[in-house]
């Protein structure tokens, strides 16, 4: 591997600490969605918290992986 290969495996790395950090805090907000949906006797409070979840994971992903790009391309 030469050094133009570094940010390319950098931006790799990142993408995969962003799914990481987006399934961590996605999982208890979509637990409080589907207790709170129970609790308000909602209908299928399964399938709205999963919903909550994907959304929650795609943003949350996108979110760490924006800041993230941020301060690689400040360094250099």
């Amino acid at each position: 591997m030469t050094d133009s290969d570094a940010p390319h495996r950098k931006s790799i790395r990142l993408g995969y600490l962003g799914f990481i950090f987006g399934g961590i805090v996605s999982v208890p907000l979509a637990i409080v969605v589907y207790y709170a949906a129970e609790y308000l006797h909602r209908d299928a409070p399964l399938e709205g918290a999963i919903i909550f979840y994907v959304l929650m994971f795609i943003g949350f992903t996108g979110l760490f992986y924006m800041i993230k790009i941020r301060r690689i391309r400040k360094e250099g």
